[in-house]
């Protein structure tokens, strides 16, 4: 199964607030990338740092045969696991400036746990297989399941 996923303004908002401060960590049941630091100041092109820190995750994919057998395995498939696995419908990445170094980083999150030596999906053989696997729409060989936004949130109190 190859799923379409939906950006989830309520994960991004999790992600950003604890990109900054551990504290107010994302929900254990949004699991994230690793964070990635892409730079600082006003020589920092946002746009090219993130385009290479997405890449990176991807680049993960041939380090593992997932051709037969796609397990997600997080030593070697951390970050791209998380992006493939068909259980995720909903996700977002935001980025922040934190701490004194003025580092910006960004972070994603997903809504769906993988677990260790899960599937990430079914294999297939052919595009017609693709979508005869999807309930519901099949996009650009996606299925496109309905999605509800995640509903944990990380809460901040305010004292004035």
């Amino acid at each position: 199964l190859h799923l379409f996923q939906t950006w989830d303004c309520n994960l991004e908002q999790n992600a950003w607030l604890s990109i900054c401060d551990a504290n107010l960590a994302v929900p254990a049941t949004y699991p994230t990338t690793d964070k990635a630091t892409l730079g600082r100041g006003k020589n920092c092109n946002i746009t090219e740092k993130t385009k290479s820190a997405l890449k990176k995750w991807w680049d993960e994919a041939v380090t593992q045969d997932l051709s037969a057998n796609p397990q997600y395995n997080p030593a070697t498939i951390k970050n791209f696991g998380r992006m493939a696995s068909g259980e995720v419908k909903g996700f977002a990445c935001t980025y922040n400036t934190c701490g004194g170094n003025g580092d910006t980083e960004l972070l994603c999150a997903y809504s769906a746990k993988v677990n260790d030596n899960d599937p990430l999906y079914s294999p297939t053989n052919t595009d017609t297989e693709i979508c005869n696997t999807c309930q519901n729409k099949c996009f650009s060989y996606l299925c496109k399941d309905a999605y509800t936004p995640g509903k944990e949130y990380v809460y901040i109190l305010l004292y004035y």
